[in-house]
């Protein structure tokens, strides 16, 4: 990256300030791990507490483990019909810590993570408030 993009500093202040009990699960297609322009490399060095998962890989099965954990609740952001919108009160409405789980590739990719990860089934959907129009 160009020197005057460098976001170095501000992903090191981003970590160094964020104190945060939520877990973020990133569920990223294989694909999207070595593209310049993956934005969840940077989420995982910026926000304390994440991790990446790989999916997608030929012949290969998500590793799962320790995604679900009974002392958290599993939240997945995924805008489906039935996902309930981001909010204050929604989140408060748990009174355990929370794990994020964010699909993590193309809109296509990140389509298929809910069919085919069998995991995800009973998991509350969680989706992105309504925000301005773009």
């Amino acid at each position: 990256m160009r020197q005057e993009h460098c976001l170095c500093a501000e992903i090191k202040s981003c970590r160094n300030s964020l104190n945060i009990r939520t877990r973020v699960v990133l569920l990223m297609h294989h694909r999207e791990q070595r593209l310049t322009t993956n934005t969840g490399r940077l989420a995982a060095l910026a926000i304390p507490n994440c991790e990446i998962r790989l999916r997608g890989l030929p012949g290969k099965a998500l590793d799962s483990s320790g995604i679900i954990e009974e002392s958290r609740q599993a939240l997945f952001l995924y805008p489906a019909s039935d996902a309930t919108p981001l909010s204050l009160e929604y989140v408060q409405s748990f009174n355990r810590p929370l794990t994020l789980i964010v699909p993590d590739g193309s809109w296509r990719q990140a389509f298929k993570v809910a069919k085919r990860e069998p995991f995800l089934k009973d998991v509350p959907k969680l989706s992105l408030p309504a925000g301005p129009a773009s």
